[in-house]
């Protein structure tokens, strides 16, 4: 999990999301081939934190450096989300959770939306 003092260094405030359940679902890819089913937890304009959804099947370890990619969101609401790319900051294997700093910031407008 992240020490406190690492949100300190964060650009943007993050925002707990006001979607829960199924609707923050996504599908990310892993790599060219490996894709797995996400729930996005918090959002900021610089990056996200998320859970990986064991749900019937084993699902890979995420790394620390690894690049992800978000395919496809259950919620029309995400769907400004579609394409983004980001790099793995820091991962909990425990809880298969993990944070991710996007390429490029996400319009204010889209995460104030979500929020």
């Amino acid at each position: 999990m992240p020490r406190s003092h690492d949100q300190e260094r964060r650009k943007w405030p993050r925002f707990t999301l006001r979607i829960f359940g199924s609707y923050n679902t996504c599908s990310i890819a892993l790599d060219m081939v490996t894709m797995v089913d996400c729930s996005l937890y918090d959002v900021s304009r610089g990056g996200a934190r998320i859970q990986l959804r064991p749900i019937k099947k084993i699902v890979p370890d995420v790394e620390v450096g690894q690049r992800i990619h978000f395919k496809d969101f259950l919620s029309q609401g995400f769907k400004p989300l579609s394409g983004l790319v980001g790099t793995v900051q820091w991962c909990d294997p425990a809880s298969k959770s993990f944070g991710v700093r996007f390429d490029e910031p996400v319009d204010e407008e889209v995460v104030k939306a979500l929020s």
